[in-house]
This record gives C-alpha cells, structure tokens and sequence, in this order.
C-alpha cells in the first residue's frame, strides 16, 4: 500500500497549521511543521520549534517512553549547539525516580546563574530538594527561605521518630499553604495525628497530597493501615505500596516478602504464597504471638474457607515440599491439624477417622511434650463424632405397625471408649461427662449410667444438668428419697426450669402412693404437699396442675378409708379447676387404676354420668383423649377398652359443633391410632368442608385412606403430598411442613429403592432361599407385586 503523499502548504499555511496543531497539543505534528519552517528560517522558528520539542518531551516523560525522549534529547541539542534542556533533565530524572540527580541538576542550574521559571513547580522537584540536601549552605546564600523550609522539615521528621509529636509541629507550622514544600506539612501533620491515634485527622491531610509527588504512596499506605472496614488490601494496591504498609507498621522483615506473596495468593497459587514466606522469613511458620505466627495462622486458617479440592490440594503441596529447617516439626505439627479438619470430608473408617486425630497427638507430644488437657478436648471431640444420633426413618407404610424411634449411635462403643479417655485425663472436662451421660441413657447401660451419675454428683455439685439427670436416674429406680433431694437441689439452683419442676414433681407423685401403701401416711400426704407448691392453677397439664393433684391425692385418702379427708381434697380439687368434666374422668380413671374401693368410684361414676349429659364440645373430647392416653402410659388394665368406646360415642356427637383446627386434628389423630377410621373419616370431611385445601386435614385425608386400603405408596401419593407440603408453606405452617418434608424426603427414598428391586429378580438369587419358608428378600418382593405375604403363605399351607 503506497504513503499517501503530504500535500503542500504555502508558508503562511504551514505557519497557521504548526500554530493550531500546537494549540490543540497535537504536539508531534506542530513539530514536524515546525521542523519545516525552522529550515525556511531559523531565528524566527527556533523558540517554537524549541516548545514544540519540550511539550512532546513532557508527553513522553509522563508515558516513559525513555527511547523517544532520548530522541527529542537529540534534536534539541542540535539546534541549540550541543546544549540540553537543563529544565527537561530535571524533569527526567524525577521521573526516572533519580531524585539525586534531579536535585544535582536543579544546583548546576542555579550555579551557572541560569533562571528556570517554574523549576520549583515541577512535580517531584521539592521532594527531591528534600531527600538530597539535609543541610546545604548554598541553599542559605541563594533563598534563604527554601533553606529554612528544608531545615524544619527534616527536624520535624526527625522529632516524630523520636516522638517528639508537639515539637515536630511547631517546625512546620509556618510553612505556607503556596509553598512548594506545603505537601510534606501536610504529610507530617497526618503522620503525627497517626501515631497519636487521631485517624480521622490523619486521612484528612494524607488525602489532600497530591498524586503527583513522592508522598503519595506513603500516604497511601498510611491509610489503609488505617481503613479498618476493608477485609483485604484494595487490588489496585502496589508491591511499592505494600512495602511500604511493612516498614510503618514496625515489620520491614516482611518487605522483601510480603509483596510477592501476595501477588501469588490473589492469583489464587496458594501453596507458592505460602513457599515464599516461608523461604523468606527463618522463622516461618511458628505458633507463637508476633506477624509470623499471625501470617501462620493466616495461611492454615485458610483451608476452612477454601473448596475441599483446593484446602486438599494446598496441604498435600506443603507434605511434597516440607521444611528442613527447625521449624519443620512445627509444620508437621500444622499439617496434621489441617488433616484432622479435612479428614471429615474424607471417607474413612471411624478406626482411620480416630487414628488420624490420634496421630496429630503424638506429633504435638514430640513438639511440646505431653499435655493432658489437649488430649482431654481431642478425645472428648471423637468421643462426640461418634455419638452423633442416627434415628431410625419412620416406615413409609402408615398401615404397618409402627415401632418406637430407636436412638442409635455412629459408633457407640468408639463413643464411650473416647469419652472416658477424655475424662480420665480431665476429670472435670464437663462437656465429655454429659456427652457419655447422654451415650448410657440412649443405650440403656444403666448401671454405668448411674455410677457415672454418683461421681458427677461429688464433682459437680452446683449444675442443675446433672442433678437433674441424676435425681431422674434415683427415681427410676425406685430410690425416691435421694432422687428428690437431688432434684431439689437443681430446681434451688435453677428455679426458673420448667423441666426440673416437672420431673420433681414426677417424682412426688411416684413417691407418694408408695407412702401410702406402706403405711407411711404423713410422707405421702408431705409429697402430695410438695407437689401442689410447685403446682400450678388451673391447668390440665395431668402432673403439675393443682387439680389434678388434689384429684390424685383424694384418692389415695379414700383408700385408705379416710373419708372426710377425701372429701375434702375432692372439693379443693374442684375449685382449683374451670373446667370439671375432664378432672372428674380424670379422678375417676385415676381411682380404678389406685384401687380405691368401688363406693368412690361409683360416687364419681354418677358426677360423670351429669357431667356426659351437658351438651358435648369437641375441647372437651380433646382433652378426654388427652386424659386416656396418659391413663394408657401409666397402664393399660382391660377396663380401658370400654373407656375409649365411650369417648368415641361422645365424639361422634360433636360433629356438629364449632371446632378449633387443634382440637380437630387430635381427634383425628387419636382416631387414627385407634382404628377408629369411620370418627376420623367424618371429622376430616367436617374440616375439610369449612377449608378445603386445609393442608393438615388433607394429609389427615392421606394417612386414613393409606390405613385403610393398606395400599403401597406410589408416584401420586408422592404428587399429593408434595401439593399438600406446597399449601402448608403457603400458610406458614411450620410444624406441618417440617413433617411433611421428612415425609417426602422418606417417601421419594423409599420409591427409588422400589423402582430398583421391582424389577425382574434372578433366578438363582430366588433359588437361594428355603423353599418353605419366607425370607425378608421374598417378602420384599411380594409387597411390590401387592399380594400380602400372609395371604401368599396360607394358600401355600392349604395346598
């Protein structure tokens, strides 16, 4: 492609052209035309063709564009007969930072008696006239004021690293806002309001020096010491800065390391960064207080915030490449603690879990000799990994008989066998005596339980928790006398502990007919007193409510053919009561289960029988089933099965009555448990005619047509509760919503499983099994294909 040629000018246009172009700064084209017309006529041109050459030279100055300055260098001293710029040398070296020569340059100037106007104002000029002369008599016969300037800057300095903070002051205070020093004044005024804790001060006068000076990035570096908000150095931050922030906060040891550590981190080479301190720094990593046990922490913390691959990844790197200097036990040391927070994500035995914690043990013993209260949390620690509970899933199968939830343990013999090292080697490590409290009680060594209880009790005197667990643990076995003291002894140390009332009052109550029945009537009737004074009024709670324990008490009385007496805590009993009718069933079911003699019963029978008259309320059916239930957990005598016939023929008559959302749903729930499906069935179709996307009814709905079809859950019962799930969100039921999540959490688990083995099974697997009897495996099979395996063995048998 050919140049396109210039077209010719006339002078006078060339002239206008240089002008404009110089004007507007596009200096590298007035200087050609410039060039042109200086050829034409020198003397007239030379001085714009000079400025033509110093403003493209400030340009690449400012750009560092050394080559073509060099140039424009060149060009100059042709037309000037081998002279340089004095003013453009000076300018250079600043720029190169060689603020020596440039202060060198700035005296031979002013020694050959040459005026350069506007010399001061360069950028960098006073910072070098500072750096380069502390205390110079020529300054002193030449301008006697840039001389005293110079001098009370460096004193002022001078006084600040010693500390002399007012004295430094008073130096600089007359320095004049026009001055060409004015930025180092205000450069010392922030450093002295930093170092007297003044920080809103100091970022004042830091952030008003200029950009263009040497001051800048110290001033800089002062204020992000002093920006307390950020979490992490701003990126734009220089290495030059970086350094910097090392030498002001008193570490200059980390100067030639800390910058390019940093660099490698935020490229996110971890283990690099890391390399390069340790390299740097002898003493790297420590464990001791100071920056480099700080800077240790940093880099081993670290590995809790990273992605597990990238934490892996990083400690893998540091064991390839460890540390042969002294500090390489410490690394050790440091390794194997990461490990120990890795290896959870890691799938290990629980032996190569526990052996791994027991490894960083050893190596701490090497470095620091043996430490009991370090081995003490470290055990108590895998002692709690084990003992985390694992409950078993609920079935799936709502028809199918539902066992109690079974606590069981991730490992409960690891659990117990660490937990006790724990304690033997802190036997006040309270943490590790709860934990294996809690590991006996769920896995029934009673026994150990209550010895453990016993040597809690002497250690830990003043704690309600183990009072209270061991006042729980003397009632269950009928040593009633210690167990209350014991939980007396917490509910004074915790009075306000509903829990550690209502155990204490358990154990009134239990104690008390025991009382009576040996005779010992004065100590039961004591308990009976106890138990109301930590009572309370007018409640239906069946252990703590007055009522119900005037109720209790009456009976025992009455047995005992105190008659009056009975009477009497009858009647206290009905005056501590608003609502009559479930405390008279209550009494009554309380006296067939004490043995009261049928005279009393009867009496009560014919109350009741007033009472069931009143026009029935679903509340009171509620609190009916409340009472039977806690009858059946007490015991369950023959008698009870007439009983729950009779609340449900009561039920039946409330249908048509208004009814809480609560109530509702402990009839159904009851109805439910009992196989009372056609109560169930009517009182759902109630709820569900006043609301019907009531999502507690719906999935009441659910469970009753599962019961009574005895169906297998399929897809669609998964799409209903999920829909069901969708409208309790919507209504914030959060009870309900976390069951009916766990329901389909449970439900989709178990489709899955039987999407797997409802497939076609192998013939030699079927072959493995006895051929007249019924494996689980077969059972598992004949449920997918939906005949009962009962009914399958029992046409086998008739045959």
């Amino acid at each position: 492609m050919t140049k396109k040629k210039r077209k010719y000018l006339s002078p006078v246009m060339l002239e206008h052209k240089a002008r404009d172009d110089f004007e507007k700064k596009r200096y590298r084209e007035a200087m050609e035309s410039f060039e042109e017309l200086y050829w034409m006529d020198n003397e007239k041109y030379r001085s714009e063709l000079l400025a033509s050459y110093r403003a493209l030279a400030d340009t690449f100055i400012q750009n560092k564009k050394w080559e073509n300055v060099e140039d424009i260098v060149v060009k100059i001293k042709e037309i000037t007969g081998g002279e340089c710029d004095d003013l453009l040398a000076v300018k250079i070296a600043i720029k190169r930072g060689d603020y020596a020569a440039a202060a060198d340059e700035y005296i031979s100037l002013l020694s050959k008696g040459i005026e350069a106007p506007g010399i001061n104002e360069i950028p960098g000029m006073a910072d070098a006239i500072v750096l380069r002369f502390h205390d110079s008599s020529f300054f002193k016969s030449y301008n006697p004021e840039i001389y005293k300037e110079i001098i009370a800057i460096h004193k002022a300095l001078e006084n600040i690293a010693h500390e002399r903070y007012d004295e430094a002051w008073a130096e600089v205070k007359e320095i004049g806002r026009n001055s060409v020093f004015s930025h180092w004044k205000l450069f010392i005024k922030g450093s002295i309001a930093f170092y007297t804790n003044e920080d809103e001060k100091a970022k004042l006068a830091f952030s008003l020096i200029s950009a263009d000076t040497l001051l800048h990035d110290t001033a800089k570096a002062f204020m992000v010491l002093m920006d307390n908000t950020q979490q992490k150095l701003p990126e734009t931050l220089s290495k030059k800065t970086l350094r910097k922030i090392c030498y002001l906060s008193g570490y200059p040891e980390l100067a030639h390391v800390l910058p390019d550590a940093d660099y490698f981190w935020e490229e996110g080479d971890h283990l690099n960064s890391y390399r390069y301190i340790r390299n740097g720094l002898s003493d790297f990593p420590s464990e001791e207080t100071g920056i480099v046990g700080t800077l240790t922490r940093f880099y081993f913390s670290s590995i809790y915030y990273m992605r597990a691959d990238d934490a892996e990844d990083f400690i893998e790197g540091i064991i390839n490449n460890r540390s042969l200097t002294d500090q390489g036990k410490i690394e050790n040391l440091l390794i194997k603690k990461a490990e120990c927070f890795l290896s959870r994500g890691w799938r290990l035995s629980d032996l190569e879990y526990a052996g791994i914690w027991e490894d960083f043990l050893d190596v701490y013993k090497e470095v620091y000799g043996e430490n009991k209260k370090i081995e003490a949390i470290v055990y108590a620690h895998l002692g709690g990994s084990f003992a985390v509970e694992e409950k078993n899933e609920p079935s799936p199968f709502h028809w199918m008989e539902h066992r109690e939830d079974e606590v069981c343990f991730r490992n409960a013999k690891l659990a117990e066998r660490y937990l006790l090292k724990s304690i033997d080697r802190d036997e006040g490590s309270k943490d590790a005596c709860l934990q294996l409290l809690i590991v006996y009680g769920k896995t029934r060594k009673l026994q150990k339980l209550n010895r453990l209880l016993d040597k809690l009790v002497a250690i830990f005197p003043e704690d309600p928790f183990i009072l209270t667990n061991a006042g729980i643990s003397c009632v269950n076995r009928n040593v009633f006398a210690k167990g209350i003291k014991y939980l007396e002894q917490a509910n004074r140390l915790d009075p306000l502990d509903s829990k550690i009332k209502k155990q204490l009052a358990l154990a009134y109550l239990r104690a008390a007919p025991l009382n009576f029945d040996k005779g010992q009537i004065p100590q039961g009737r004591k308990m009976y007193g106890k138990a109301i004074n930590i009572g309370i009024k007018s409640s239906h709670d069946f252990n703590r409510g007055i009522a119900y324990i005037y109720a209790r008490w009456s009976g025992l009385e009455f047995k005992n053919q105190n008659k009056e007496r009975g009477n009497e805590l009858f009647h206290l009993a009905l005056n501590n009561t608003e609502s009559p009718f479930p405390l008279i069933y209550f009494t009554q079911l309380v006296y067939r289960c004490y043995g009261v003699p049928d005279i009393y019963i009867q009496k009560r029978y014919d109350e009741l029988d007033n009472a069931w008259r009143n026009a029935p309320t679903p509340a009171n059916v509620a609190l009916l089933i409340d009472i039977y239930s806690y009858i059946s957990e007490i015991s369950k005598p023959q008698w009870l099965v007439s009983e729950k016939k009779r609340i449900v023929e009561y039920a039946f008559k409330t249908l048509w009555a208004p009814c809480s959302e609560t109530d509702a749903s402990r009839i159904v729930k009851f109805a439910l448990q009992e196989k009372e499906f056609k109560l169930g069935e009517r009182y759902i179709a109630k709820m569900l005619k006043e609301d019907k996307e009531a999502p507690l009814f719906l999935y009441h709905k659910l469970t009753l047509r599962e019961l009574g079809k005895r169906v297998v859950p399929t897809e669609k019962t998964l799409q209903e509760l999920e829909h069901i799930l969708l409208l309790a969100e919507k209504r914030n039921n959060l009870q309900l919503v976390r069951e009916l999540k766990s329901e389909v959490e449970n439900l989709r688990e178990f489709l899955e499983t039987k999407n797997i083995l409802n497939g076609p099974f192998p013939k030699d697997m079927l072959d493995a099994f006895d051929e007249d009897g019924d494996s689980g495996f077969d059972i598992i099979k004949r449920i997918f294909e939906g005949i009962s395996p009962s009914k399958r063995a029992h046409k086998k048998k008739k045959k």
